[in-house]
């Protein structure tokens, strides 16, 4: 009399096709919560980066400046007859910056933004999914970060 059921090879194999594909299926929602994840980090790096230059013009006495380009962003502190480099730091990769070509943020030693034009206190980065966040900043200089309800081209 031949016993009924699987051995245990079967079972393995079995729960192993299933891995595969599970993970074949779950690979998509990782691969956007991973862009997500990217596009909140770098979005908050420059806010962070944003916040602190504001205040260490304000504790140092001297102006920072944060010069935002399409690929990068350089934080600079003056110096007597130039501006020192604090800091450069590259988007990640599928992170892309939209807007003008370069932005330049100013913070005198008293840390109050002042704005020539009201649309130049906003950054804003889309990832691959077309999914966008930016960092704005109000004329008395709070920064913060800001999902938009509309497409920012």
């Amino acid at each position: 009399m031949g016993r009924r059921g699987y051995t245990l090879i079967e079972l393995l194999v079995s729960l192993a096709l299933l891995s595969i594909l599970l993970g074949l299926a779950a690979t998509p929602y990782l691969s956007r919560q991973q862009a997500h994840q990217m596009l909140v980090s770098t979005v908050i790096g420059l806010s962070n980066d944003l916040r602190a230059a504001r205040f260490s013009a304000m504790e140092e006495g001297r102006a920072y400046r944060v010069e935002v380009f399409l690929d990068n962003y350089v934080v600079t502190a003056a110096a007597p007859g130039r501006w020192q480099l604090i800091k450069r730091v590259y988007w990640p990769e599928g992170i892309q910056r939209v807007g003008a070509i370069t932005l330049d943020f100013s913070f005198p030693p008293s840390g109050l933004y002042g704005l020539g034009d009201l649309d130049n206190g906003s950054i804003y980065f889309k990832n691959r999914y077309g999914e966008y966040l930016g960092v704005v900043i109000s004329v008395g200089g709070r920064i913060r970060i800001n999902k938009p309800t509309t497409i920012v081209r």
